[in-house]
Formats: structure tokens, C-alpha cells, sequence
């Protein structure tokens, strides 16, 4: 097509195709091919594990057409939830696809870790770009670590009595491209040592 000839403005009958279509999916290949999932099974698991954990349980009902949500035609969505329960990831429960341990093991606990380190920074910054940043780390870096990380900021800034509003913002120390958590805090070695909650 002449690249003059190429429509500017987007055809009326197509104007609401995308509604409803919302959401951002972060792939994790390690995890993906360890799973042996295809990059848009593993697209839907995570769907559905932020899905159910909005509800605050781990139960994903076809009714709930959150197939909707990923853009996806709803046969095609539920027949990856079969291919997915075949392979272990969901289980099926009263019509319900529940989430089993296999997908929890491999994601064990980001949101609690996540949670932890937002309540050690003082819950400081905007949460839904710190919990971004977060899972952008999570792609390089244990999660296990970052938190050890904010466990050695609080406590050098709790010693040296730094006022909470002169400490980083969660959304800062998680940048993903700065990587403030991994700055030297202090001697590390004595924070370490010294630790409240055992050796870190």
C-alpha cells in the first residue's frame, strides 16, 4: 500500500473494537519456558493470578469474561485454560478454574514481598508505579534480594534518624533502570551483622 493511501483516521466500524481491553503483561521467559507455556498461555496465567488476586482469591470463573479484558476470543481464552489445567497450572473446582501450587511455587511471593518492602519504605510514593517497578526488577533481580536490599536502607536511615520525607519514595528505590536498591547503604557489613530480624 502507498503509504499516501494509508488511512488516517481509524474506520467507524472498528472505533469500539478494543473496549474493555485492558492491562499490562510482563513475561518472564526463565519462568515461561520452565513452565513449557507459549509467550500468550503464560500471558493468561498471569491474567489470571492479578485477576483473582484483585478478588482476593484465587478462582477464575469462565462467567467473568475476562477474556474480555486480554482481547481474546472467548473460545480461544478457554481452551488455554484447558491446555493450562492439563498442565497443571489450574485445576478445576465447581465449574471454577482455581490457581494450583505449580504457578504459586514459581511465584511464590512477589505480592508479599512487594507489600513488605512498600510498608518498610513507608508507603511513600505512588504504589501502582512502585509495584510496576517492582515486577520490571523481579525480571533481573531475586525479589528475595531487593527486600534485603530494603531491609538495609531502613535500617541505616532508622540509625542515623533520617526523617521519613528525606527518605526514597518506594517508586524510586524500584526503578527499574536506576536500581537505587542496589546503591551502598552505609557499612553493610555491620548492618548486617546487627540486624533486628537475624542475619540478613
Amino acid at each position: 500500500m502507498d503509504i499516501k493511501t494509508f488511512p488516517k483516521v481509524v474506520p467507524k466500524e472498528s472505533k469500539f473494537k478494543f473496549i474493555g481491553v485492558v492491562g499490562t503483561s510482563l513475561i518472564k521467559h526463565r519462568d515461561r519456558c520452565v513452565l513449557g507455556l507459549k509467550p500468550v498461555e503464560y500471558i493468561c496465567m498471569t491474567y489470571c493470578d492479578q485477576y483473582s488476586n484483585r478478588k482476593n482469591e484465587f478462582v477464575i470463573h469462565p462467567a467473568d469474561h475476562i477474556w474480555k479484558h486480554i482481547g481474546l476470543n472467548e473460545d480461544v481464552f478457554i481452551s488455554i485454560l484447558i491446555d493450562l489445567t492439563r498442565k497443571g497450572l489450574l485445576s478445576i473446582n465447581d465449574d471454577n478454574y482455581v490457581i494450583t501450587q505449580k504457578w504459586r511455587t514459581l511465584n511464590p511471593k512477589e505480592d508479599d514481598i512487594f507489600i513488605e518492602i512498600w510498608t518498610l519504605l513507608g508507603k511513600k510514593g505512588n504504589r501502582a508505579t512502585a509495584k510496576r517497578n517492582f515486577q520490571k526488577c523481579c525480571i533481573k533481580n531475586d525479589p528475595r534480594k531487593i527486600l534485603e536490599r530494603a531491609l538495609l536502607y531502613n535500617k541505616y536511615h532508622d540509625e542515623i534518624q533520617t526523617e521519613l520525607k528525606y527518605r526514597l519514595k518506594a517508586d524510586n528505590f524500584l526503578d527499574p533502570v536506576t536500581e537505587k536498591f542496589k546503591d551502598n547503604i552505609g557499612n553493610e557489613e555491620k548492618l548486617r551483622s546487627t540486624s533486628k530480624r537475624g542475619k540478613l
